[in-house]
């Protein structure tokens, strides 16, 4: 008895027939066409219509895809990082370079000659290009130490991920 959702078995250039196929043979996503005959997935044995074929298969591809896709960090984490290592200096009346890391407002809002975050580019963003040391004077100003490889990915993925705030 069939119980796969999905199957199709590759028999040289084309697919077998669902009559022609083995309980074991692996499963596959779609069955296509062989010639003239348009075949449908079977469920439980049965065939179903190429149009509920193709329906579930959206389906699954959809629950897949939002699975297998992941919202990068939002502000809520790269915060902590920022409080423990920037906001010391960069933040008040008078912060260095005049960049505040005390908000989300302030750091997105900062538009000087070399923008602290361009969305979604974290190579041209000016805090990634300090942290890393690619801009002179490298951050945290009291380092080292400096940031960790995993706070400095978290940044880049906040970043890269659209610096979304929540």
């Amino acid at each position: 008895m069939r119980t796969a959702i999905f199957i199709a078995k590759r028999r040289d250039f084309g697919y077998q027939r669902f009559e022609d196929l083995r309980d074991e043979d692996p499963p596959g996503l779609l069955c296509f066409h062989s010639g003239k005959e348009i075949w449908t997935m079977t469920c439980r044995g049965k065939r179903v219509p190429l149009v509920l074929s193709v329906l579930g298969m959206l389906g699954w591809a959809t629950l897949l895809g939002a699975q297998g896709t992941q919202a990068g960090p939002t502000y809520a984490e790269v915060e902590p990082i920022f409080k423990k290592h920037c906001v010391a200096c960069h933040s008040g009346a008078k912060p260095a370079d005049g960049l505040r890391l005390d908000s989300y407002a302030q750091i997105m809002g900062h538009a000087g000659k070399h923008p602290a975050v361009v969305s979604k580019e974290p190579e041209k963003s000016e805090i990634v290009r300090r942290i890393r040391g690619v801009s002179k004077p490298r951050m945290p100003g009291n380092g080292p130490p400096w940031l960790t490889e995993e706070q400095t990915a978290v940044i880049e993925q906040w970043i890269r991920a659209g610096a979304i705030e929540r």
